[in-house]
């Protein structure tokens, strides 16, 4: 739906998180289409719904470094010294 990219863009342009974009535009899916598809049976309902949770789950991961502050925003250059997900430089062989 068009209404959903454009909620991915604008909580895009405003965070710069692709991630957190695209969790926001999922959970707004099913929402446009009840508001906005007046004749829906409810398998089409049903089908919209899953796919958005298992699009928000299938971002658990993005979800956890978003609450922990260490996602990267897009544009962002990545840092001299990676480190893993716990804080720890990563040596290269």
């Amino acid at each position: 739906m068009l209404c959903a990219l454009g909620v991915f863009i604008v909580v895009f342009a405003i965070t710069r998180y692709v991630s957190l974009a695209s969790i926001v535009a999922a959970f707004v899916i099913p929402v446009f289409c009840l508001v906005l598809m007046p004749d829906r049976s409810p398998i089409f309902v049903g089908g919209v719904i899953f796919i958005s949770l298992l699009v928000i789950a299938k971002h658990h991961a993005n979800i956890a470094r978003l609450m922990q502050g260490t996602e990267s925003r897009f544009g962002k250059k990545k840092s001299a010294n990676p480190t893993d997900n716990h804080g720890n430089k990563q040596v290269r062989a």
